[in-house]
């Protein structure tokens, strides 16, 4: 029973620090970066895979850092691995994210059909407002880039 309280307690104190990382910023970048047709779906994707890579870690970690027969025996050398895996997750932010500080759902949606390059995001103005949207629907006009059919 305590050798099961000591292990669970491991897997807390290693979700905690997995936590306090990137690992919940795929809330926040997914709940954004995809069109709206597909939100949903990929917000359970990634919570998914995100579960499912936790459990992984903490699976894994007892083994890597023990020391003993049939254990990696890497203890403090494990550092080289998660501190690899943040470097990757560095150079993943700079060349993968785009900035979509200020912008609206369909603003962002914009962004992704012009700009290529996520570095060249920050840069980025949209061609509507979001105030030009809001007042378009408050004078029951149709907001830019929207078209519309009449019948003849």
């Amino acid at each position: 029973m305590v050798s099961l309280a000591l292990y669970l307690h491991r897997l807390k104190t290693i979700r905690c620090q997995t936590k306090l990382t990137i690992s919940s910023s795929h809330r926040v970048v997914t709940g954004e970066i995809f069109p709206l047709k597909v939100r949903a779906k990929s917000l359970s994707m990634t919570t998914a895979s995100n579960w499912l890579l936790n459990w992984a870690i903490a699976y894994s970690t007892p083994y890597l850092v023990n020391y003993g027969p049939g254990d990696a025996n890497l203890q403090s050398k494990i550092f080289f691995i998660w501190g690899g895996c943040c470097f990757i997750c560095i150079a993943f932010v700079y060349f993968i994210i785009y900035e979509t500080k200020g912008l609206t759902l369909e603003q962002v949606d914009e962004l992704y059909a012009e700009v290529s390059d996520a570095r060249q995001s920050v840069g980025w103005v949209p061609t509507t407002t979001f105030r030009e949207i809001q007042e378009g629907e408050k004078k029951g006009v149709e907001p830019a880039g929207v078209e519309t059919t009449q019948d003849v």
